[in-house]
């Protein structure tokens, strides 16, 4: 064995998946609900070394602005960020049912028209 990672060191979702889709959208609420924690989360240190939304705004398609989208509409690229900007979206609603934690937002940031 090389290496050997702790299950408590997994970031995992809180329920098992019904799908690919489905595990993508419940890991990206189970990160959110560890940032909601700050300095206090495990995971803190690990997600400060990430890239913030400032590195990535210029430099990841999934961060374009909707104009530039438009003008690249026909590209399966394009076709797959609008599709997982609604699923994402979904999700939210669906695990905020309507009512956000305090500090979480979707309006803002994450905000896209379609």
């Amino acid at each position: 064995t090389l290496l050997t990672i702790p299950k408590s060191l997994f970031l995992l979702p809180r329920r098992a998946p019904e799908s690919f889709d489905d595990q993508a959208i419940l890991l990206a609420a189970e990160i959110a609900m560890h940032l909601t924690q700050g300095e206090d989360d495990q995971f803190y240190r690990y997600f400060e070394a990430l890239p913030k939304k400032e590195d990535l705004d210029n430099k990841h398609p999934f961060y374009a602005p909707n104009e530039d989208l438009v003008l690249f509409a026909e590209l399966p690229t394009t076709k797959t960020i609008r599709k997982e900007r609604t699923l994402l979206r979904e999700a939210w609603s669906s695990q905020t049912k309507g009512k956000p934690k305090e500090g979480l937002t979707w309006d803002g940031d994450y905000e896209w028209d379609f």
